[in-house]
């Protein structure tokens, strides 16, 4: 893995080798993380989105999982 700093990016450089589905889910994580950084959200706020999206996601989806 090579990591280089140029101007105002991170430059990550990985073996193509690496599990595409193990890298998404880390990028993911790295995209949540930039997202929350430049975030004016109060926890509170985040907390109730959190909430308004899992309930959202159930009402969607129940289907598939209670026949």
């Amino acid at each position: 893995m090579i990591v280089e700093r140029k101007n105002n990016e991170v430059i990550v450089k990985l073996d193509g080798s690496l599990d595409v589905d193990s890298l998404q889910q880390t990028l993911n994580y790295l995209r949540y993380l930039e997202l929350g950084a430049k975030s004016k959200a109060s926890e509170e706020q985040i907390d109730q989105l959190v909430k308004d999206v899992k309930k959202g996601w159930w009402k969607n989806c129940r289907d598939k999982f209670i026949r």
